[in-house]
């Protein structure tokens, strides 16, 4: 027999001690799951999975994971994220990276809004101080600067994966590029990126029903398809039925420490 697969490997004792910090909280670990793998779940539609590549843009990584025609085929997991942007900000402008970080959200783009150029518009810190001499431009052009070459890095992973799979084109993903994750949400981000990918980009957040509005939001889509993915996990382990189920839990417990 054979078959494709396509494995997502990690490092075993990180996982144990990560496992160990979890249960010493009182939460037991059922099973760890990639994190672009999860909010694929709380973000991606079965229609959209037939050719689509979800960034899930966070604070220190960005998680990347290419579906065709339904499967997983590609995944990568780039180690920068936003928190390197409220660095740059922090350095360039001498601020504290929680005033960058405030600044960042309130103020930030990745594209200039003439508008506020004309105006020269003032930014504050989050205590109401106004900071001298910076200027929403120069701001822009810091942020702006630094999202480019996460974007280059992404789409670095898009053309590999083409070269890879054979695929000679972007139009083999149907739903374009989808973004989500806390550090996607910065203004004007998806404009821009599809200057870069030269395909339709656009931002998600959750889709699932009976969620509560403020946790619909990308910066909670891991978390969320993790959950999505333990209601799937409770539906195929079958229930307690006596010995013959007691039997079929200890060769799922064998195959899990095996495999």
């Amino acid at each position: 027999m054979q078959a494709n697969v396509h494995l997502i490997t990690s490092c075993y004792s990180l996982e144990k001690n990560i496992t160990k910090a979890i249960e010493k909280c009182g939460v037991k670990v059922s099973k760890i799951i990639f994190s672009g793998l999860a909010a694929s779940e709380a973000i991606l539609t079965e229609e959209e999975k037939l050719g689509v590549c979800l960034v899930d843009i966070g604070g220190e990584i960005i998680n990347i994971s290419i579906y065709t025609q339904g499967s997983l085929r590609h995944s990568a997991v780039i180690p920068y994220g936003g928190d390197i942007v409220t660095k740059d900000i922090a350095y360039a402008f001498s601020l504290s990276y929680y005033d960058a970080e405030f600044i960042k959200k309130k103020y930030g783009s990745v594209i200039s809004d003439l508008r506020n150029i004309k105006n020269n518009i003032d930014i504050f810190k989050k205590n109401g101080e106004k900071i001298k001499n910076l200027q929403h431009a120069k701001l822009v052009e810091v942020i702006e600067s630094r999202y480019s070459e996460l974007l280059q890095l992404v789409n670095h992973e898009l053309l590999k994966c083409e070269f890879n799979l054979e695929i000679k084109n972007k139009n083999k993903l149907l739903m374009g590029i989808v973004l989500t994750g806390g550090a996607s949400q910065i203004k004007s981000l998806p404009l821009y990126a599809t200057k870069i990918f030269q395909t339709n980009v656009i931002l998600k957040k959750p889709n699932l029903p009976d969620l509560p509005e403020n946790i619909t939001q990308p910066e909670y889509s891991t978390i969320i398809g993790l959950l999505q993915y333990g209601k799937k996990i409770k539906k195929i382990i079958p229930k307690k039925i006596g010995i013959l189920h007691n039997w079929i839990r200890q060769i799922y417990n064998w195959l899990k420490k095996e495999f």
